[in-house]
């Protein structure tokens, strides 16, 4: 089989995930063949948005960079994957193949029926423990404005409230020392 011409976004990502046109299809969609994938990868058909946004979710890479057509621009990760600087903006990342390979675990996992309740268990408490630490930005900008104190009362109500409706179980609380 000759190797592609590299004209493309898609063919340097297909390149660099070792995969073959076949299988590159199939990681969007079932029936998406090899002689489609040959046709965007050579220029003779445009990547649809639709199809750029699955690529993004399954390869983790930016759609953006996928649709651009400039395949010899750096390869950057979907906004998602970007980290979160200092002033909570986040900074572009380059894209590699551990990303991928993340998310071809969790995609397996995910399909995976015994492992689905453990799955959204982890998933709820890891969403659970990032929307307490949004707290910590609340009370950093109150802090800020010299209402660290209303903004600490209001929060043991709300904590208090919750308690009430919901229970409260003081084995789970988690003390900083």
């Amino acid at each position: 089989m000759r190797r592609s011409p590299l004209r493309t976004p898609l063919a340097v990502l297909r390149e660099r995930l070792g995969l073959t046109q076949e299988e590159m299809g199939k990681l969007i969609e079932p029936n998406l063949k090899r002689p489609t994938i040959q046709k965007i990868e050579l220029g003779h058909l445009d990547l649809t948005e639709d199809n750029a946004a699955k690529f993004s979710s399954a390869t983790g890479v930016w759609a953006e960079w996928l649709l651009d057509g400039k395949p010899r621009k750096q390869m950057l990760a979907a906004p998602q994957y970007w980290p979160v600087n200092e002033d909570g903006g986040q900074t572009p990342a380059g894209w590699d193949k551990g990303l991928f390979d993340s998310i071809q675990a969790y995609r397996a996992i995910a399909e995976d029926p015994d492992r689905q309740r453990y799955l959204q268990e982890r998933n709820r408490d890891a969403y659970s423990i990032n929307l307490c630490g949004e707290w910590f930005g609340v009370l950093a900008a109150a802090r800020d404005k010299g209402e660290q104190d209303t903004a600490e009362y209001f929060l043991g109500r709300f904590i208090g409230e919750m308690k009430e409706r919901f229970g409260y179980d003081p084995k789970a609380k988690r003390y900083i020392e």
